[in-house]
């Protein structure tokens, strides 16, 4: 097992009261009348979005909220197309590369989209 460094472990968060208020946003129903507790602050940080501790009201079953880091689809949006366009140019010029160079990129765009797609496992999106 592999201890995180602090850096590792030390992403910052945005602010509680954005993430509950998209949370409320997108079920549109109050946090009340979904959790019968929330914690108060992240349990974890990714780069992708922060995580909550909570307790479903009606089936008292605990789970992880996640929420969405605001502005994470628009910033890594631009990253795959500019790849793109360095690709093409590469499979146009390097002759030396034998493999799709634009369709790695291609994929990877593909993958890092599945990555911010949380609807799928219950978790919420926000566009501040």
């Amino acid at each position: 097992m592999y201890a995180l460094n602090s850096e590792q472990d030390a992403l910052p968060t945005f602010p509680d009261a954005e993430a509950f208020a998209c949370i409320k946003r997108e079920l549109g129903l109050s946090l009340d009348s979904i959790y019968s507790s929330i914690s108060l602050s992240p349990i974890a940080a990714t780069n992708l979005g922060q995580v909550y501790k909570a307790q479903l009201r009606y089936l008292g079953q605990f789970v992880a909220v996640k929420v969405q880091r605001p502005g994470i689809e628009e910033a890594n949006g631009l990253d795959p197309h500019l790849m793109r366009g360095l690709g093409l140019l590469i499979y146009k010029y390097d002759y030396t590369i034998s493999s799709d160079v634009v369709a790695l990129i291609d994929e990877f765009a593909r993958r890092v989209y599945q990555e911010l797609n949380f609807y799928p496992v219950g978790v919420f999106g926000c566009v501040f």
